[in-house]
């Protein structure tokens, strides 16, 4: 049980650690082991902290590239839009100018040309007696 631990979490370490000293062959190999097993923990703490910081800068380039992105895609829309507003106060423009310049088309009518389908005088004495409340119902029932 200890021995299947040890290999699993410190097996490779002490591997590597044993045989360093077995290369410089250290007056007090036992400080050399500690010494050099305290600086892996160390390293490998380091090595940590960096792939997380990495992580954590990839993952804020590709935010900040997005975040490039969405600005450009934001800048062309409002300058679309900006175009799209450019001709609109172009063609407004050239309505007004030619709605000013332009006569009227229509034609004048004279004090003689009046149309015959105006109620006479006689229509207009006739309604004059009738109650509000009653013109408001009936007139538009009566005969012209």
């Amino acid at each position: 049980m200890d021995a299947v631990f040890l290999r699993k979490h410190i097996g490779e370490c002490l591997s590597t650690c044993l045989a360093e000293v077995a290369e410089k062959r250290p007056q007090d190999p036992i400080e050399y082991i500690g010494q050099w097993l305290h600086n892996y923990i160390k390293n490998q703490k380091y090595l940590k902290e960096k792939s997380l910081e990495d992580k954590k800068l990839n993952d804020e380039r590709a935010e900040f590239e997005l975040e490039e992105k969405r600005k450009a895609a934001m800048a062309s829309e409002a300058e679309q839009f900006s175009k799209i507003e450019a001709e609109a106060k172009q063609v407004e423009e050239s309505n007004k100018t030619t709605d000013d310049n332009s006569t009227s088309k229509l034609p004048t009518l004279e004090e003689g040309d009046e149309p015959k389908s105006s109620p006479s005088a006689g229509q207009y004495r006739r309604m004059k007696f009738i109650p509000f409340c009653v013109f408001c119902f009936v007139v538009p029932f009566l005969p012209l």
